[in-house]
């Protein structure tokens, strides 16, 4: 039970990572923000992500998709007992701090499908992998 609480906190953690990093690189290098943007004022920053080009956004959707993968793939390893159930978790736990990212940055609708649609999946497909590569290191 431990095992499987610390696998899905450290693939929560792997998860968050690979977001924050993958969108610092899209901040930095694709599509800056003006100077003066103050990110504690939400209506400007809901304007900036609506300025946003698709190829910018794409690499947001990107991130979280990316960090659903890596993250379910952390929880699915560590965890021996409950693989497929810890990666769902990370799985789930991404729709919904998407969801609630989504309630307070209006995203574009296709980002936000993507969002919402795809996590659960990824992570299952990352469970998936675990477990036979777990079964094949013990043949």
């Amino acid at each position: 039970m431990f095992r499987s609480f610390f696998a899905v906190i450290s693939g929560l953690f792997a998860m968050m990572i690979v977001i924050t990093f993958t969108q610092i690189a899209n901040v930095k290098l694709f599509y800056p923000p003006p100077a003066s943007l103050d990110f504690n004022d939400k209506v400007a920053v809901a304007t900036y992500v609506q300025t946003m080009p698709w190829q910018a956004v794409a690499v947001v959707v990107l991130s979280w998709l990316l960090g659903t993968y890596i993250g379910a793939t952390v929880a699915a390893r560590i965890s021996k007992d409950h693989v497929m159930a810890c990666a769902l978790i990370i799985g789930v736990l991404d729709v919904v701090l998407t969801a609630i990212n989504a309630l307070s940055i209006p995203h574009p609708t296709w980002a936000l499908a993507m969002g919402l649609l795809l996590p659960i999946p990824l992570a299952w497909l990352a469970g998936k992998q675990a477990a036979q590569k777990g079964l094949a290191s013990t043949r």
